[in-house]
């Protein structure tokens, strides 16, 4: 995975895959479903008011996808395309809407510890 501070450097790695990809610059855009002036400001990094759904048009139609990191993540692992890692989110203050198991209920679960 690479990281990206600028959209400048978005640009270039999307000219990067591009060229690889054998595309030109208005063969992405047919393919992404964007214009043609879109990507060329895109790959110039000239982009910067690009609406997320566009930018991941683009990446989409050159197989490359965006990740985010968050402060203190050193490295998310490559998932297939298609697949998603989840997080387990806690929050203990919200009320429960639903039945528990009496094993699973957190009485239960404080007491195994």
């Amino acid at each position: 995975m690479r990281t990206v501070n600028s959209s400048r450097a978005i640009g270039r790695i999307v000219k990067e895959q591009r060229v690889a990809a054998g595309l030109t610059q208005k063969k992405l855009a047919k393919k992404a479903g964007v214009s043609e002036r879109l990507v060329i400001a895109l790959e110039l990094g000239d982009a910067t008011g690009i609406r997320l759904d566009k930018l991941l048009q683009v990446l989409s139609a050159l197989d490359l996808s965006l990740g985010v990191l968050g402060a203190g993540d050193d490295e998310i692992t490559p998932q297939p395309k298609g697949a998603y890692q989840y997080a387990a989110i806690g929050f203990s203050d919200l009320p429960i809407n639903f039945k528990m198991s009496p094993e699973l209920s957190l009485p239960s679960l404080k007491e195994k510890k």
